[in-house]
């Protein structure tokens, strides 16, 4: 459902579209891309809304036009030949691009983006991470700037940094040292000016998993 008066009253959605899956459902909206098909003539909203869930082969991510009353068709944004299952939450760039993380793709985990409005998408992998039981997490600047928050198989969080949607990455660094964390999960990351972010999890210096 979808509210434009901060919740006093709820509108029916559709959901997403079809085909979707049957877990680690997220949403997400921001700006059209200028790069794809962007609000339609007869779009009444003017920004893009996401519909992103998991099925067991492949998770798919589904584009509304009408502010989330009705979504376009589902559309794979990444198989089991790329990345395992389960992702975490969308967000979208001030530039249009939607970046969805995985915690498995491969040996490492990815960023999985969209710049032409959910018409494609393509895996990016992040150099220096390790698949883990926690879903990464991501935040965009105001100027583009991506931040990547994960825990890796060792335990220990850790952030990345790409200025170019995820292409390449720089900073790859553990977080968290100067309390000596070992184990972290539900890693959050967000961001507002282009060269600040904040970086939450839960952590503990206790060994063990």
């Amino acid at each position: 459902c979808y509210t434009d008066d901060d919740g006093k009253t709820w509108q029916p959605s559709q959901g997403g579209g079809i085909p979707s899956g049957v877990d680690h459902q997220t949403i997400g909206g921001g700006t059209f891309s200028a790069n794809g098909v962007g609000a339609l003539p007869t779009s009444t909203y003017k920004n893009a809304v996401y519909y992103c869930s998991q099925d067991i082969a492949t998770a798919f991510c589904a584009t509304s036009r009408d502010g989330g009353t009705t979504f376009g068709p589902g559309v794979p944004t990444y198989s089991l030949l790329d990345c395992g299952g389960l992702h975490g939450h969308l967000k979208v760039a001030p530039d249009g691009t939607a970046y969805l993380p995985n915690k498995s793709c491969g040996s490492n985990a990815a960023l999985v983006t969209s710049t032409d409005n959910g018409t494609s998408w393509a895996v990016h992998k992040v150099p220096m991470t390790s698949p883990s039981d926690a879903d990464p997490s991501v935040g965009v600047g105001k100027n583009g700037t991506v931040y990547f928050g994960s825990v890796g198989s060792d335990g220990w969080p850790a952030v990345a940094v790409s200025h170019d949607r995820g292409t390449t990455w720089s900073n790859q660094q553990p977080v968290g040292t100067e309390y000596k964390i070992n184990n972290a999960v539900f890693p959050t990351m967000v961001s507002g000016d282009d060269n600040r972010a904040a970086f939450a999890f839960i952590g503990t210096p206790t060994d063990g998993d």
